[in-house]
């Protein structure tokens, strides 16, 4: 495989990045002016790009490979460390209030949550 995956790699995220951006143009709609509906597609794509980032990982992860320098060998452990960490993050995110997008109606405020409360500032002391 040419660029040992790095090719596919790039290919399908560009793919998947095209699919989601007309998914968020068409937002709350499924049907693309095409005529195929986006969420289908989105799950093609994305399982095409978890292809392209396994066979990645598979070529290049290899020692024993004299074709890839070794300054270029991944190290997927290291890669599965950093990826349970942001996985971690980006739970938390989605637990967070989000903006709707324009023309969405804002869904109403969660029990308890109506009041807010402003803290005091503390003079500063100088």
């Amino acid at each position: 495989m040419a660029a040992k995956g790095y090719i596919k790699l790039l290919e399908e995220s560009g793919e998947l990045t095209q699919v989601v951006a007309k998914l968020l143009a068409y937002w709350g709609h499924d049907d693309h002016p095409d005529g195929q509906k986006l969420v289908p597609r989105i799950e093609a794509e994305i399982a095409d790009l978890l292809a392209a980032i396994d066979i990645t990982l598979e070529l290049n992860s290899r020692t024993d490979d004299p074709s890839i320098p070794a300054s270029q060998v991944l190290d997927v452990d290291k890669i599965m460390r950093r990826r349970k960490r942001k996985l971690a993050t980006f739970r938390k995110w989605a637990n967070e209030p989000v903006m709707p997008f324009p023309g969405t109606p804002l869904p109403p405020p969660a029990p308890g949550t109506a009041k807010t409360t402003k803290k005091k500032r503390k003079k500063d002391k100088t």
